[in-house]
């Protein structure tokens, strides 16, 4: 197969886009190795200059901090998954706490694939079965014996899916996904080669082509269109479809596009004042004298000897610039944070969606709580379609329902505390009300906690409140009162 027809991309690929707001994401190594790209030479600025400017760098990773409190809050409790009938052992005892063979957890994958569509606006799951041998199993158990029916999970970023098309229902009519890797075959072997994978899917069968190219000095040999991809395996699948998922957020909860342009900027500034700073942090020496410039020494070690007439001043600057920048990255890190504000505004916000109680009406949690709210849909869909591909892989009749990402409460714990204390002096004549109000008190501050421990927490406070009612609390002593005592 010619690798430039393997190699096309779909119009919407943009994989400088996706490369640049994970450089964001990320952070760290991955960004300051492609520094040059945040902080553009400057007109007439000495190449020596520029590259120093470029180690100097410095990056406060506001826009990963923010996606990843989307994320933890999210996952703050874990999703359950129920089947209709009964889902085997397989699900709770295999599948949900080894989904990829590697050891992730389904609810970790979930979490994974959020946290790219969140970034790159998509993020891909696929499901995938071990190849079947050419002798085929006699029996359902006998497949089983032999590990063919374990589905499992492979998660793929948005770079990876090249083309595709959909069919009428929406869903994927084929796809092609390029993998690479570099593999070294034992302890006399050489890590000198790079295999690109592209793996070809539609809705009846697959097909593996894989091109070999040497690495010199870790650096890739150009692949050109007219090369050549072997086939090396394909075949049916028992999937029925195309077993690709989509997580693919709405432009409205893009974070990290909405977040770029001042990411950026923050980026800039900050490493501008850091490096402004370190230019001015030397005052510097202006000696005002009628001595010829030969015979004057100056460094470190050296002395001045003034005449009387003579002067020294240090010249530095005014702190002006300094201070400007300061303000322009508090209203960059100002700005990024109001994104959340927008996002809710962009989002259908329907009172199914506005998940808010109480104290959480404040603004910042109801906004927090609309995006998340929005966010945990998605994830709920993307955790059922991928059950349902894996139970079709299987060749199980199941229909899977997903629980939680539907309820949250961002208020902080004194904010709980506080609304607990003018609930309790409302004295509300009901038991089931006074226990269900203590159990949300206590697991708010047990966030943290372990699900056994705080299914503790609530037997415990189920078992300790009765159906009594407790006497009504005493009222705040009045002006008359304090008078007479």
């Amino acid at each position: 197969m010619n690798v430039g027809l393997l190699n096309q991309r779909h119009p919407s690929y943009d994989a400088a886009l996706w490369c640049r707001l994970r450089d964001l994401y990320e952070g760290g190594d991955r960004l300051m190795g492609r520094v040059a790209e945040y902080l553009p030479r400057r007109p007439k600025e000495p190449p020596p200059l520029w590259k120093d400017r470029q180690g100097r760098a410095v990056y406060t990773n506001y826009l990963g901090s923010i996606i990843d409190f989307f994320v933890a809050w999210l996952f703050s409790s874990p999703p359950e998954f129920t089947a209709e009938p009964d889902a085997p052992d397989w699900y709770p005892e295999v599948f949900f706490r080894d989904a990829d063979r590697g050891g992730s957890d389904f609810a970790s994958m979930l979490r994974e694939v959020i946290t790219d569509a969140l970034i790159t606006r998509t993020g891909y799951l696929l499901v995938d079965m071990p190849p079947m041998p050419m002798e085929q199993p006699r029996s359902r158990a006998e497949e089983t014996d032999l590990g063919l029916d374990r589905a499992y999970l492979v998660q793929h970023p948005a770079s990876a899916v090249l083309d595709w098309e959909l069919d009428e229902r929406g869903r994927y009519a084929w796809a092609v996904i390029h993998t690479t890797h570099r593999r070294r075959a034992g302890l006399e072997g050489q890590r000198d080669k790079l295999t690109h994978r592209w793996t070809y899917w539609d809705q009846e069968s697959y097909r593996v082509f894989e091109a070999e190219v040497k690495l010199e000095d870790g650096v890739p040999e150009e692949l050109r269109d007219e090369d050549d991809a072997k086939e090396v395996r394909g075949g049916p699948h028992s999937f029925g479809e195309v077993p690709l998922v989509a997580l693919e957020l709405p432009a409205a909860l893009w974070a990290a596009n909405k977040l770029e342009s001042q990411a950026r900027a923050h980026l800039r500034a900050e490493s501008g004042e850091d490096w402004a700073l370190e230019q001015g942090a030397y005052e510097m020496p202006v000696l005002f004298t009628n001595t010829p410039a030969e015979d004057i020494t100056v460094g470190e070690g050296y002395f001045l000897r003034l005449g009387p007439e003579d002067k020294v001043e240090m010249v530095g600057h005014s702190g002006k610039a300094f201070e400007a920048l300061r303000q322009r990255q508090v209203a960059l890190r100002q700005e990024m944070y109001r994104v959340v504000h927008q996002m809710a505004l962009s989002v259908d916000q329907s009172a199914s969606q506005m998940r808010a109680s109480g104290e959480s009406k404040r603004w910042d949690a109801s906004s927090t709580e609309v995006v998340l709210g929005r966010l945990g849909e998605a994830v709920i869909e993307t955790a059922k379609r991928v059950l349902d591909l894996v139970a079709k892989g299987r060749k199980e009749q199941l229909s899977w329902t997903v629980q939680g990402f539907d309820t949250f409460d961002v208020e902080s714990l004194e904010a709980t505390v506080g609304a607990a204390n003018l609930v309790h002096l409302l004295d509300i004549p009901s038991p089931t009300f006074r226990r269900e109000h203590l159990k949300r008190v206590a697991l708010r501050a047990v966030d943290d906690a372990p699900p056994d421990v705080k299914a503790a927490i609530k037997r415990e406070i189920d078992e300790a409140v009765g159906d009594e009612l407790p006497p009504p609390p005493m009222p705040a002593p009045g002006r008359e009162d304090r008078e007479e005592a």
